[in-house]
């Protein structure tokens, strides 16, 4: 993109008065906005009602993208106008000031190009495909760990399982001997019985 301003400048001299003015104000521009002027706003003076606004140099690139135009918005107090108008009691500062002025605007043009032709370009890529891998991995991993998990709880269950039948058996097992072992006791007593009868009987 080009760039490019035209600033128009109005001297005045009063000698020996020492009052000297510099009127300046951007009268064509190209790629750029007219506002390169920055102000700064201060309270009102003493028995006036409106701000006290000062200029306070050219802008810079960042002061264009920084500062608004016509009036600031909250802090800090900066803005940017496309014109100027000062006061010096020296005609050495004025043309000092003024010629810093157009060094200033030159340093603002060739910094607008620069940013237009002179980068350093880095390509950044972030691999879709590896991310994907990477989360069917976990994904398997994931699987593999709920299978493990649930394989050994069946196993788990199946021990529960066996031995609490086994104990069932045990136990069961245990009331049938007990059982065989009233039955005999009672055979036994039966038998005793019985012979003690005959033995009456004998007698």
């Amino acid at each position: 993109m080009a760039y490019g301003l035209q600033l128009k400048a109005r001297v005045t001299r009063l000698q020996p008065e020492g009052h000297h003015r510099l009127q300046v104000w951007v009268s064509d521009y190209e790629g750029v906005g007219p506002e390169i002027f920055v102000y700064q706003r201060y309270p009102a003076l003493p028995g006036e009602t409106e701000p006290d606004d000062k200029f306070v140099n050219v802008a810079s690139v960042a002061d264009l993208h920084e500062y608004p135009i016509d009036e600031p918005v909250g802090t800090p107090p900066f803005f940017r106008l496309g014109s100027f108008d000062v006061i010096f009691r020296s005609v050495d500062v004025l043309d000092r000031t003024w010629q810093a002025i157009k060094d200033d605007v030159e340093a603002l043009l060739e910094n607008l190009r620069k940013l237009d032709t002179i980068y350093d370009e880095e390509t950044v890529d972030f691999n879709t495909a590896a991310y994907e891998s990477s989360s069917s991995s976990s994904s398997s991993s994931s699987s593999s760990s709920s299978s493990s998990s649930s394989t050994e709880a069946m196993t788990t269950s199946s021990s529960s399982s066996s031995s609490s039948s086994s104990t069932e058996a045990l136990t069961t097992s245990s009331s049938s001997s007990s059982a065989s072992s009233s039955s005999s006791s009672s055979s036994t007593e039966d038998l005793t019985t019985s012979s003690s009868s005959e033995s009456s009987s004998s007698s």
